[in-house]
């Protein structure tokens, strides 16, 4: 192989590594982000489980709250604990 084309390759090769990298850059901050909104969306919905708690609100709506909230701590220990 001439050190010309070795040289090439050697380029090309980088341009991709580049490539790549931005992407993960990319993928790694829209994770945060993704992040972020969870645990704002599962702290908010418990707090509204702890004030349904004291307040006089129906059942029904409790009951939702009740379930969103066990379905988003069961999500937050599948991703943020193991």
């Amino acid at each position: 192989m001439l050190e010309g084309e070795y040289l090439e390759l050697v380029n090309d090769l980088k341009k991709k590594f580049d490539e790549k990298e931005l992407e993960m850059d990319k993928i790694k901050q829209e994770c945060a982000e993704l992040k972020k909104v969870f645990i704002s969306a599962y702290g908010f919905i418990r707090v509204m489980d702890i004030m349904a708690d004291n307040t006089e609100i129906d059942f029904e709506i409790k009951g939702m709250i009740s379930i969103i909230r066990n379905f988003l701590s069961d999500m937050f220990d599948t991703f943020f604990l193991s």
